[in-house]
Formats: C-alpha cells, structure tokens, sequence
C-alpha cells in the first residue's frame, strides 16, 4: 500500500494515494516509510507544510539521511532557507552514522561544499563494504544528480533540473525514492 500510494502520488492521482497511505496508516502506524513517501507526494502537489510534518514523522520513526533531505526541501518550501540549513547542519553535526555519501550530499546542501567537489567526491568514493560495486555507485551517483537538480529545481537555478534528472535516470540505478521522483517530475516537464 505505501508503495502504491507513492507511485499513485507521482502519477497525480493524489486522492487514490492519499487514500493508500491512509489504509496503511491503519493498519500500522509506525512505518518511517509511510510518512516519507506520503509526505514527497504532498511536497509534489505543493502541500509543504503537510509535506514537512509527515517528515518530521518519518524521522522520528526512522532517523535516515534521505528523510532528512526531503525535511530539509518541505521546511525550504513551506518556511525558509536559512531555518532549513540550520536544521540540516546541526543533523550532520550531531548525527551518528550517515553513509559518506549521503554526508556529502547533505554537506553540499548546507553550503559546506559546492557541487564540483561532491561531484569529485562521489566519483572518488570507496564502496563502504569494501568491494567494488558499480551498482553502489551509480545509486550515489543517481542520488547526488537528484538531489541537486530538486535543489535547482526548487532555488530556480538557471541551470535547471533536467540534465541532473536525466543523469539519475541514466545511471540505470535502482534507488526507488529519486529515480521516481525524477521520472515523474520530468515527464511533467516536457511539453506535450
């Protein structure tokens, strides 16, 4: 039901995924995944603030770096940058064990780091396990690409969001969350 409920959110059926998130819920309320994904559809639909608590619930359920970016662009959108950055800085300084790349990631949207050094960052990184996977590395890279063309996307950068959706899309990773996403916001993009 969650999944569905997302894939139904970026579809814009919004009543039919708010409706499986909701059956969901019923049925077990303590899923970080739920709040996450329902809170990315309301953030899609322009619903920041409801985007922002569902969140904040998915974090306090589950503590994961990608619910803290997606906090980090609801609280951008439905309050302010410089509160956003607050919150996301004082996560990476307190936070326990992120991934490297998700902490660079995070470093970056904070202003810590400016995207050529992620993007240097992620090429160079060692696969946490200790073998090399290039499937581990086009999902950091598909990751990185998404996040900083929703960066764009939200800021209104000139540079846009496209070339870095497309990227995701074409690393042929499998991170669900912005591979989805990036597909579905780029099919609404392109003129019809």
């Amino acid at each position: 039901l969650i999944k569905r409920g997302l894939l139904k959110g970026l579809a814009r059926q919004i009543a039919p995924a708010l409706d499986d998130f909701s059956r969901a819920q019923r049925m077990d309320s303590t899923q970080p995944r739920l709040y996450l994904y329902r809170g990315i559809v309301e953030f899609l639909n322009g619903d920041f603030k409801k985007a922002r608590t569902d969140v904040r619930r998915a974090v306090q359920l589950g503590d994961e770096a990608e619910s803290r970016v997606w906090l980090f662009f609801s609280e951008f959108k439905a309050y302010d940058r410089e509160q956003a950055q607050m919150n996301l800085d004082r996560y990476l300084a307190l936070a326990p064990a992120i991934s490297e790349e998700w902490r660079h990631i995070i470093r970056y949207l904070v202003g810590k780091e400016d995207e050529e050094q992620l993007r240097r960052t992620i090429a160079t990184m060692k696969e946490p396990w200790g073998n090399p996977d290039k499937d581990w590395r086009a999902q950091a890279q598909c990751n990185m690409n998404f996040v900083v063309g929703l960066m764009n996307h939200i800021t209104g950068r000139k540079v846009g969001a496209k070339p870095y959706w497309e990227a995701c899309i074409d690393s042929k990773a499998h991170p669900l969350i912005p591979l989805a996403v990036a597909t579905a916001l780029l099919r609404e993009t392109r003129p019809q």
